[in-house]
């Protein structure tokens, strides 16, 4: 059985799931780094390096994939987490 590919939303790059973060928009509108990448929601992927981590997490980029609204200090909150997760 094949791997699931998806595509990075900062460099565009496909990999395998595995490969890449899932960041993930829950029915309730909450969106959050989904480490497990199983949580229900529309999700988009991001390479885990510092380039592809801004690239992906501008405003526009990650609204439009997400089909939200994020205000400016959710999507700082949501790179220190991917940062995080790229230092362990």
């Amino acid at each position: 059985m094949a791997e699931p590919i998806r595509t990075c939303i900062g460099c565009r790059k496909k990999a395998t799931k595995w490969e890449l973060v899932r960041i993930v928009r829950n029915e309730a509108g909450r969106v959050s780094v989904d480490e497990r990448r199983k949580n229900p929601g529309r999700g988009a992927y991001v390479c885990l390096n510092p380039q592809c981590i801004e690239l992906a997490l501008t405003s526009k980029k990650l609204n439009k994939v997400l089909k939200t609204n994020l205000e400016p200090k959710e999507i700082e909150s949501l790179k220190q987490v991917l940062i995080n997760l790229l230092q362990r």
